[in-house]
């Protein structure tokens, strides 16, 4: 007996069927595995973080338990991306020096989270809207209305919602 003899053959639409339910449950796979990451097109660093960056999800050692970040962790025309208490994504960044904003960083056209900013603007990295960290304005579309800005307070390096 040959090897051919011995295992049947699978109908061709058993296979192309296989195939195509393999590339949809891994680009889901893919797609759930990649939603708290960086943009695919944002530059990052060895650790993943967008360059100019920081990651402030929890506050550094010795800061508020209640901060969003710390003051240090924002750097001067740049940002970072930080986890409200709700769970929502605000993005808090620092135009000029001592100045500091937050703002929804959900995108206004679909709700996907921008990227913190790179050069003043922060980018949807779905459809390329361009917001800026300045004021939260549409600076190019699709979307049609800014960022919503969130209050926030800083109290020494802590920066709180207000």
């Amino acid at each position: 007996m040959t090897t051919t003899e011995q295992i049947p053959a699978l109908p061709r639409r058993q296979v192309l069927c296989g195939i195509m339910a393999m590339g949809i449950l891994g680009s889901a796979t893919l797609t759930a595995c990649s939603e708290d990451t960086p943009a695919a097109n944002s530059p990052s660093d060895s650790a993943g973080t967008p360059s100019g960056s920081a990651s402030a999800s929890a506050p550094a050692a010795g800061g508020n338990a209640n901060a969003l970040a710390q003051v240090s962790q924002i750097p001067v025309g740049g940002g970072t991306i930080v986890d409200a208490p709700d769970g929502t994504k605000l993005v808090i960044v620092q135009p000029v020096a001592g100045d500091f904003k937050a703002y929804d960083a959900a995108c206004t056209h679909q709700g996907t989270p921008v990227g913190a900013p790179q050069g003043g603007t922060m980018t949807c990295p779905n459809h390329g809207s361009k917001f800026s960290a300045a004021d939260g304005s549409v600076q190019q579309g699709p979307a049609g209305t800014p960022l919503k800005q969130v209050s926030i307070a800083v109290s020494g390096d802590n920066i709180t919602l207000a």
